[in-house]
């Protein structure tokens, strides 16, 4: 009797019966994952959950957000975070900060919430860093501006150029 004859293959295995083997594996894998109690199944996974805290009930929403965002940025760019008194004093400081963020990425967030005071040197400077990061292509984001640094920038006339 030859092998067609008795239901066999031609070639005499089912070079496909690989599939139905790891189909009928990985259910067996699940039913019994499912059966298992959540102790057990972290018992076997070896990696320590982290412990959970809790986020302090004064937190306010929009400082929740401001992180959320600062943290989305700093994945895909460079932060700024300009605080205290900017000015002629440390104008310096300043440009080698925001020259090498315009060169080193193609985004680059600028966050000023904790920002006191800036004088006209630094509003100068803000205005020669949003239009060097236009010509170079790099997008750049303002955040958090106070309302009082952008009354100055806005008594010079450069609320607009700055995009604010």
């Amino acid at each position: 009797m030859s092998a067609t004859e008795q239901g066999d293959s031609v070639i005499g295995h089912d070079p496909l019966a690989w599939i139905a083997q790891e189909e009928d594996e990985a259910a067996a894998v699940a039913s019994s994952a499912a059966d298992a109690p959540d102790s057990a199944a972290s018992a076997m996974d070896n990696t320590p959950e982290p412990p959970q805290e809790e986020a302090p009930k004064d937190v306010q929403q929009p400082a929740v957000e401001t992180a959320i965002a600062l943290a989305e940025h700093a994945a895909s760019g460079e932060i700024v975070v300009l605080d205290g008194d900017m000015g002629i004093a440390n104008i310096h400081d300043w440009h080698a900060t925001f020259r090498e963020a315009l060169l080193q990425h193609k985004k680059v967030t600028i966050q000023a919430a904790s920002l006191n005071h800036v004088d006209t040197a630094a509003l100068q400077l803000l205005y020669a860093v949003q239009r060097e990061a236009t010509a170079s292509e790099v997008a750049l984001v303002w955040q958090d501006v106070p309302d009082a640094i952008r009354k100055t920038a806005n008594i010079i006339a450069l609320d607009d150029a700055l995009g604010w």
